[in-house]
């Protein structure tokens, strides 16, 4: 499908600080908005981050954007701004092997791309339908208390093997220009 683009570079995803950004995210899809919505144009993004769900001293970084399960970007000039400061990615010694482990898989996947590429369709699951949710529905507001618009979903665990798989739901609502991805563990 035109407009879906598996694994964009860093620098297509993000607004600033693209080494910052580069260390926490795996960029894994852009999706043009044209294609939820004709009078809607730019991309979204879906990224996977590996947060260590178990250090304390992460979770002073955390806020009504950013928290174990939910993750939110501002769309500056078309790119993504995280809604919460990098400390939000502080972890525990034991769990950088997990890390490392999802930088080498992934990197593996990028070189695969190189070879012989995906269709991203492959990937992402219910675009601009109603999500499948494994867990109860955590369908975001938006800042007048609206719904905000479900994109797609799309598992981690089919691009990154960190044994950290995530379902991540895509969702974007154009009155506040967020974009809002939960992610969900079964």
């Amino acid at each position: 499908m035109e407009g879906l683009k598996l694994c964009p570079q860093i620098h297509e995803v993000f607004f600033d600080q693209h080494e910052e950004y580069k260390k926490y995210f795996k960029p894994l899809v852009s999706i043009n908005l044209s294609l939820v919505n004709p009078q809607w144009n730019g991309q979204l993004f879906i990224v996977y981050s590996n947060n260590d769900p178990y250090c304390t001293a992460a979770q002073a970084h955390m806020n009504t954007f950013c928290h174990q399960t939910k993750v939110t970007f501002d769309i500056v000039d078309g790119k993504y701004k995280f809604k919460a400061d990098f400390g939000y990615f502080q972890t525990n010694t034991d769990w950088k092997e997990w890390l490392e482990m999802g930088n080498k898989s992934y990197s593996e996947f990028l070189t695969q791309q190189e070879r012989k590429p995906a269709n991203p369709k492959r990937y992402i699951r219910q675009f601009n339908k109603i999500p499948k949710w494994i867990q109860m529905n955590e369908t975001p507001l938006n800042s007048r208390g609206d719904k905000m618009t479900f994109i797609c979903q799309m598992n981690s665990g089919d691009i990154i093997s960190d044994y950290c798989e995530e379902e991540i739901y895509l969702f974007y609502d154009d009155f506040d220009k967020v974009a809002v991805q939960i992610q969900q563990i079964d």
